[in-house]
């Protein structure tokens, strides 16, 4: 193998286990967030507004961890990426701090300014990509539309109850 197969390898398995790192990381938070959901609650129950499908809903989320996790992927290898790093950690933080907000302090004003900062730093994450690598702009724009959409979810419920 020359050196340069081998060099052309090597980077495909670092940016494979860099993926890998972000997936378990976000499915790691993920769980975590888990902790704080009660979407069969008594208070969540009583909520009036849109009727979402659990299952889409599920779908949805699944698409957007593995979006997050190619975007650690591309940032923790020092790619150009790497100056989005803080807008990940803001995504991830903030997200879970929006189930405790949500779930458990049933705070309807608390869950939208932290999906507006996910929201935003979803945005900025969209932004560093398109300036930096025009690949991973692809995946950020869905991970972009998602946290709107899901910011949209909340001011909905908030408006109607």
């Amino acid at each position: 193998m020359s050196p340069s197969e081998y060099n052309k390898t090597m980077e495909k398995y670092l940016r494979m286990m860099r993926f890998t790192f972000g997936l378990a990381l976000v499915i790691a938070v993920g769980s975590l967030n888990a902790l704080f959901m009660t979407p069969k609650s008594e208070w969540f129950s009583s909520l009036s507004g849109m009727a979402i499908s659990g299952r889409t809903h599920s779908v949805c989320w699944l698409i957007v961890y593995i979006l997050t996790a190619v975007h650690i992927g591309e940032a923790i290898g020092g790619g150009p990426l790497k100056k989005a790093r803080p807008f990940l950690i803001g995504l991830v933080l903030f997200g879970s701090a929006w189930c405790f907000a949500f779930f458990r302090s049933h705070s309807m004003i608390g869950g939208i300014c932290l999906l507006s900062a996910c929201a935003l730093s979803a945005g900025c994450v969209f932004v560093r990509a398109v300036k930096d690598t025009k690949i991973t702009a692809y995946f950020s724009a869905p991970l972009f539309g998602w946290y709107l959409y899901l910011l949209f979810v909340n001011v909905y419920l908030a408006a109607n109850n």
